[in-house]
């Protein structure tokens, strides 16, 4: 057993004082003969609870030497007394809510008191007093050894730090970012990758690698060279993959097929279709492929048949690999020499660790810090990873006495290597706050590269125990939550990533590494690339995952578990079989299982179940009260009819209720969850009587309301009294599909929606299937004020939306199928200067056939605009100016003759430039000219990159000039343009940007493409 763990002081110690302030006012209040003399253990245990406690302070902030594998049994054992004691306060609570479920008994508010009314229930029950009586001579008994330790506190107390307040890659940098020390490095690759020549191997591409150790920096150097503007002009397409340790043809080739959106099927797992298509897409394309994070290097069939669909790729195409194993370089044909990475220069490491351990101080104003953060670079081995970590915890407090302690760690004294950095890492770790390590080692039982959803892991720290109740005043669990994950990334132990829209996070390999290492006894995963291990009977936490067989033998003997994440394909029996050995699991997570029934009810400690991919939600789950957060997603809708208002209403402590695609679901019977924060699919019943459950659940963020078309009495929803509900921040209200087609009149569906007002502090609506002609009274200024995002779909009969232009905060506007509406704003008045939406930064517009106005204010209309998608909308006429911090700007479908005009002030031209890089134009019949409108002055368009033009039958002109000022444009692709005439458009006319030039059945440009064809230096086709 490891070691190397620790455990939360203040967790362990809490739990335990809790427990012994609970018994003792019980065997207070209770003289009988029953106590089993346990007043003895329980004074003992109250004596020695402070030096458990400063025993337990000082080694959860000192790292446990292998030299004391007696002081880290005493702990496990501590632990498992503790989680004894533990489980057996949390099944008499389980017990005393059963009963006030079913009404036997009210509820008791006093630990001690409500201890006592399930200890008198239990009396006569002699295997109950005989568990109590072991549970506390076992504790007292561990707590007994804490003497043999108190001597260690003296002699680590002074080494005490002082608190103050699966990693996946992309090709993306963030926007901070800038690389420091490399120029030469990057120089060097990118020249090297320019000046490949296919002639001397014996294939098109070749395979660059890029050698150094964990968190020198290989990844970021790989960032900025397939970023660099002379890489983009040189290759295409570019595609960005990170391998990592779990090395599988079958699913980087999977990664690849992605990169290339191919199309959007992601379920096919043939690896010969796969190839076959990738093969089809790269022929006589040169592309640079990036393999990051690279680990094997004794596979060579494997490496062979991953490169196979290369072989048709243009001469001179290179394939670019990071990896920390030299011995790579000598498993495929056609590597070059590597570029080994070393540390940073000592001036160059010096600046990078300046900007990490400072912050926004500036260093001259620390002149002692300077001194002792000089001394602490010369042990981080040039790693910048090892400066952003420790500079976190450095930048936490700029106090002498703390960088000193930083030096000084015993940390710096174990035993490494020459470019190890993982003391450093651990250095980080045992600085951070007490209540940061249980949340950070808990991470470890997802593999490396994951992508952690930031409220889902919020989530399961709060259901095991892991974040401290707040002390006072209305913060949820939920929001302290937030801020120690806050901290993590701010002490870049998390990088935060977005891609498709999709926030989400990552952990370093490095840092995942520590996390396993920490972690040890605590957490276990396993999968594919960890092989065979035994799994330690002490562990707490274990995920299992891909195509592993359940060791079910070893997984039943493991009665301290917490945590089972089962994403594998074992079978229902082999499941069942494991969690009826397990009673003590708060979190499970499992797929394609639906026979819980037998066993579910007995998992009384739970409090997080995910059930994914089901048929069916059992009925069994009614009778885990404990239970705060219930998932049921997947790409089957899963039937909720066995959840019946007698019995959904028994989770009282349920706090996420998410099951987005249910179906015969019934939300009735919740009016007793008055702890639930999302609740995404409440559904009026048929006769529209069960409103008034809504009306105790204050603590709703998030609420989803279908079949409004079922509602009969607006007192209900009055009674529901949503606007008194402070805390919702997304509300959808939804009528029914095809409802537009029944004969209810609009007038009741606007009375309804009268009726349904939201607090104020509303940040989110989405409304859809509304019938009624006009806006709700409290669409206005005054009732939405903090209002940032509205998406209103398929209200065919809705007119008007003028007030939406004055919400202040409103940054996405999103409007589909809005068949009636015929102006968006109001006309401006003369004489007026208001911004109309002020803040929007995104709006999207889609099948409104009769749309004809978009007014804008008098002044400058979306001065924040980033996109703007107008699609299907024929008699669209009237748009306002466009800003010039427009981005993205796409078009279908909408009969302009000319595009609207760039916003210039009154009086003056404009001389801002424009930052709108991708123009897409597509099926616009009555467009004739580029000429004019948007376009007419082409030199404030040096940020455009991409522009589509398609099946615009009358377009006529491009832009004056032709292309050449737009001096960043790269892609010019013009499909089904007939009319389109090559008077202003030639060789001369095109920018030095461009790579790519498509055009199809643009009859008047066939013999300027057949010229180009002969000179051009870009793709034609």
């Amino acid at each position: 057993m490891a070691t190397g763990l620790v455990v939360g002081g203040w967790f362990a110690s809490s739990i335990v004082s809790n427990l012994i302030t609970s018994l003792i006012s019980y065997v207070k209040e209770d003289q009988s003969k029953r106590q089993l003399g346990l007043k003895a253990e329980l004074k003992r245990l109250e004596k020695a609870l402070p030096k458990i406690q400063a025993v337990m302070d000082v080694v959860d902030s000192c790292h446990i030497k292998e030299e004391n594998p007696e002081l880290a049994r005493w702990l496990w054992q501590f632990r498992d007394a503790v989680d004894e004691a533990e489980d057996f306060i949390d099944e008499m609570d389980y017990y005393q809510l059963e009963e006030e479920i079913k009404g036997k008994k009210s509820k008791v508010s006093h630990a001690a008191s409500r201890l006592k009314t399930i200890f008198d229930r239990a009396v006569r029950k002699d295997t109950t007093l005989e568990r109590l009586k072991n549970i506390v001579k076992g504790l007292d008994e561990v707590a007994a050894d804490v003497g043999h330790f108190v001597h260690l506190v003296g002699k680590l107390k002074h080494k005490q730090p002082s608190n103050t307040s699966n990693r996946d890659t992309s090709s993306l940098l963030p926007v901070e970012h800038k690389v420091v020390g490399r120029d030469d490095e990057k120089d060097n690759i990118i020249n090297k990758l320019l000046s490949f020549s296919s002639a001397s191997v014996r294939r098109n591409f070749s395979i660059l690698p890029i050698v150094g150790v964990g968190g020198i920096g290989k990844t970021t150097l790989a960032q900025f060279v397939y970023n660099d503007e002379r890489i983009e002009k040189h290759f295409s397409p570019r595609i960005w993959v990170c391998v990592s340790n779990n090395f599988d043809v079958l699913s980087v080739t999977k990664k690849i097929y992605e990169s290339l959106k191919l199309h959007q099927n992601h379920t096919i797992n043939n690896l010969d279709l796969l190839q076959r298509e990738i093969l089809e897409s790269l022929k006589s394309k040169k592309i640079l492929l990036v393999l990051d994070d690279v680990w094997n290097d004794d596979d060579r069939e494997s490496w062979g048949k991953l490169l196979t669909p290369f072989s048709s790729v243009e001469g001179g195409s290179m394939v670019l690999l990071t990896t920390r194993m030299g011995k790579i370089t000598k498993m495929m044909t056609g590597t070059m020499e590597p570029i080994f990475l070393r540390g940073l220069s000592e001036k160059n490491y010096w600046d990078f660790f300046k900007n990490c351990a400072f912050g926004g101080e500036d260093p001259k104003n620390y002149n002692k810090l300077q001194d002792i953060g000089k001394k602490i670079v010369k042990k981080l081995k040039g790693s910048p990873l090892a400066a952003k970590t420790v500079g976190g915890i450095l930048r936490n407090n700029l106090d002498d006495e703390h960088w000193e302690d930083i030096l000084n760690s015993e940390i710096w004294e174990l035993e490494q290597s020459q470019n190890d950095i993982m003391p450093a890492l651990r250095l980080s770790y045992q600085h951070l706050s007490s209540h940061l390590k249980p949340c950070f080692r808990f991470c470890s039982i997802f593999h490396q590269d994951y992508e952690f959803d930031k409220e889902q892991i919020i989530y399961m720290w709060v259901a095991l125990g892991l974040v401290r109740k707040p002390m006072k005043g209305n913060r949820r669990p939920e929001d302290i939550g937030h801020e120690y994950f806050d901290d993590l990334v701010k002490k870049s132990f998390f990088d935060c990533k977005t891609s498709y829209a999709r926030e989400h996070y990552v952990m370093h390999d490095l840092l995942h590494e520590l996390a396993e290492f920490v972690s040890q006894g605590e957490c276990f995963r396993i999968d594919e690339s960890s092989g065979p291990k035994s799994i330690p009977t002490s562990i707490r936490h274990l995920s299992i995952s891909n195509s592993v067989a359940l060791p079910i033998p070893e997984i039943i003997k493991l009665k301290n578990l917490r945590t089972l994440l089962i994403n594998s394909d074992s079978s229902e029996d082999d499941i069942l079989k494991v969690l009826k050995g397990l009673k003590s699991l708060c979190i499970l997570v499992v797929r394609n299982f639906n026979i819980i029934d037998d066993c579910i009810s007995s998992l009384i400690h739970l409090r997080y179940l995910a059930n994914h991919d089901i048929s069916h939600v059992p009925k069994s789950v009614n009778k885990l009260y404990h239970l705060q957060f219930l998932y049921y997603h997947g790409s089957f809708s899963p039937d909720f009819s066995n959840l019946t208002a007698d019995s959904i209403d028994n989770l009282i402590n349920l706090r996420i209720l998410s099951t987005p695609n249910t179906r015969r679901g019934k939300t009735s019977g919740i009016a007793r969850l008055t702890s639930l924060q999302i609740l995404e699919r409440f559904i009026v019943a048929v006769n529209g009587n069960n409103f008034l459950e809504l009306k105790n659940l204050r603590e709703l963020r998030e609420l989803g309301i279908e079949n409004l078309k079922n509602v009969s009495r607006v007192e209900d929803i009055f009674e529901a009294n949503l606007k008194e509900k402070e805390h919702i921040q997304k509300l959808t209200l939804k009528w029914t599909e095809g409802y537009d087609k029944c004969s209810r009149s609009p007038e009741v569906d606007e009375q309804v929606l009268d009726t349904v007002e939201p607090h104020s502090n509303l940040k989110k609506l989405i409304i859809e299937y509304y019938m009624g002609r006009r806006s709700p009274h409290w669409m206005s200024l005054q009732s939405l004020s903090k209002l940032v995002f509205i998406q209103l779909e398929n209200c065919n009969g809705w007119e008007d939306l003028s007030p939406l232009g004055q919400l202040p905060y409103l940054e996405s506007l999103q409007l589909y199928g809005m068949r009636s509406l015929k102006s968006v704003g109001s006309a401006p008045d003369r004489g007026t200067e208001v911004c109309v939406f002020p803040s929007l930064k995104e709006l999207r517009i889609e099948n409104m056939p009769a749309l004809e106005e978009f007014y804008g204010g008098a002044t400058q209309w979306l001065p924040c605009l980033k996109t703007l998608q107008v699609f299907n909308c024929p008699k669209l006429r009237v748009f306002p100016n466009l800003p010039c911090g427009l981005s993205d700007l796409f078009i279908q479908g909408v009969n302009w003759v000319t595009l609207p005009q760039l916003w210039q002030d009154q009086g003056e031209a404009s001389s801002s430039s424009s930052s709108l890089s991708s123009l897409e134009i597509y099926s616009c019949g009555d467009l004739v000219s580029l000429a004019e409108g948007l376009l007419l002055h082409p030199q404030l368009f040096t940020s455009l990159v991409e522009l589509f033009i398609e099946n615009c039958s009358e377009l006529t002109h491009l832009p004056i000039g032709g292309f050449k000022k737009f001096t960043s444009l790269k892609k010019i692709m013009v499909f089904d343009c007939p009319k389109l005439q090559n008077d202003s458009t030639s060789g001369r006319s095109l920018p030095s940007s461009l790579k790519y030039l498509y055009i199809f059945d643009c009859y008047a440009l066939d013999l300027l493409l057949t010229k180009l064809r002969k000179t051009s230096t870009f793709s034609l086709e």
